[in-house]
């Protein structure tokens, strides 16, 4: 309401293609709205606001592409590549903030597990396990740890393995009410359709035989016997010999196995134009391209290679409001002059 009270437009169903150049100095942008019609836009100082990259496989490199999205649709990146075509330097490009724990609901695409795994191997005998069937980490180490050890496996990919009683804890959970977010929710229905449905996507697996629905989730069935052997000789010693974890409960080894995938996933890519302090974009030689500014994900090298919890979305908020300061101080200036 503030915007469009100081005189602001709104232009809703219209894409931006491209900026506006003249003798290097950005001065508008080009557009089309809903009608297909072309719309020519000037402005003294442009602000690109445009999101990430996450939902455009063809900007993820082979380092992202290892990683579901579940971030916003409108993550495409049309923004970056206008100013990558008017001449901004783009950095940090190979990065996103990556998590574990994450679930393919449909290719390429995930949904969040991270509480429902975390509270159930803190509170039963699940473990995780990779393809080869062994356990590789404390499974109730930070979720940072646990990424980077997901990274380290084939396929990119851990294995929640559990009995009856924690499975129906992890059951619960997931599923949760009408509070729980829906980005993390799984409701009791589609845990069916997903145990029901071999070979697809995601890897639910449930069965009486452990080496046999092992095997359906592409896990060694030998190996992760003894690994399940050794972890209840542990659990009896209330020692966990091979990584010390503090919460430990039996696995049992009769009844149901249930198998559910833990993949890497990401919502926030880290890439971007490169800024100056005062959110000027720069170019090639790191010298502003004047009249462009930038804030928002869309910025690159902002948080390193690695975002702390919550800092993508104080940066948005932090780096509109310092950008739109740094422009209206500009053009003041700019006034002042003439």
């Amino acid at each position: 309401g503030k915007f469009v009270g100081a005189g602001g437009e709104i232009m809703m169903e219209t894409e931006a293609t491209e900026f506006k150049l003249e003798d290097g100095r950005v001065i508008g942008a080009l557009a089309t709205d809903a009608n297909g019609n072309t719309l020519d836009i000037n402005a003294q100082t442009t602000l690109l606001a445009s999101g990430g990259f996450g939902n455009n496989p063809d900007m993820l490199s082979e380092a992202l592409s290892v990683a579901l999205f579940y971030g916003a649709s409108a993550s495409t990146g049309e923004g970056i590549q206008m100013a990558e075509q008017a001449g901004a330097k783009l950095v940090f490009m190979d990065y996103a903030k990556m998590y574990p724990q994450g679930i393919e609901v449909s290719p390429g695409s995930a949904r969040v597990a991270t509480v429902h795994s975390m509270m159930t191997t803190q509170e039963t005998g699940a473990i995780y396990v990779n393809k080869e069937g062994k356990r590789v980490i404390n499974e109730n180490l930070d979720f940072v740890s646990i990424k980077e050890k997901t990274k380290e496996q084939t396929d990119n990919i851990l294995f929640l393995v559990m009995d009856q009683e924690a499975y129906d804890k992890w059951s619960v959970l997931a599923h949760g009410d009408e509070n729980s977010s829906a980005a993390g929710r799984f409701t009791l229905e589609e845990q069916e359709t997903w145990f029901n449905t071999p070979g697809g996507v995601p890897i639910f697996r449930r069965g009486d035989n452990l080496e046999e629905v092992a095997a359906e989730a592409g896990i060694d069935g030998a190996a992760l016997m003894e690994t399940i052997d050794r972890w209840n000789q542990d659990v009896a010693a209330g020692n966990d010999s091979e990584f010390g974890r503090t919460q430990l409960f039996d696995l049992a080894t009769d009844g149901t196995y249930y198998f559910i995938e833990q993949k890497l996933r990401f919502a926030t890519t880290l890439g971007g134009v490169s800024l100056t302090e005062n959110f000027e974009v720069k170019d090639m030689q790191d010298q502003p391209i004047p009249g462009l500014y930038a804030a928002g994900e869309c910025v690159g090298g902002v948080h390193g290679e690695e975002s702390m919890p919550t800092c993508m979305l104080s940066w948005a908020v932090t780096s509109g409001k310092l950008a739109g300061e740094e422009i209206a101080l500009t053009l003041a200036e700019d006034s002042a002059a003439a």
